[in-house]
């Protein structure tokens, strides 16, 4: 049987279409090939509450989860 997956991707950056979740779709790609059933994708602002929630409401709908900070958008912060 294959593991569910859900990827939770962290950042007002995305809610507010300042930045691609090109790390998710890159991630997503490979997680199915891996034979790895991705169910879910989440976003969610820089708030803890609402993280909290989100995280839980993952917990619930598959057996694993992903989070993923904006890698991308840190290399290119560190670069300025």
């Amino acid at each position: 049987m294959s593991h569910t997956v859900e990827i939770l991707s962290v950042g007002t950056e995305l809610l507010l279409g300042s930045i691609v979740n090109s790390d998710a779709q890159a991630l997503s790609r490979e997680l199915s090939s891996l034979g790895l059933n991705v169910l879910y994708h989440s976003v969610v602002g820089d708030n803890p509450g609402r993280l909290k929630a989100a995280v839980d409401q993952a917990r619930k709908r598959a057996e694993e989860e992903l989070y993923l900070p904006f890698l991308e958008q840190f290399e290119k912060s560190k670069e300025e």
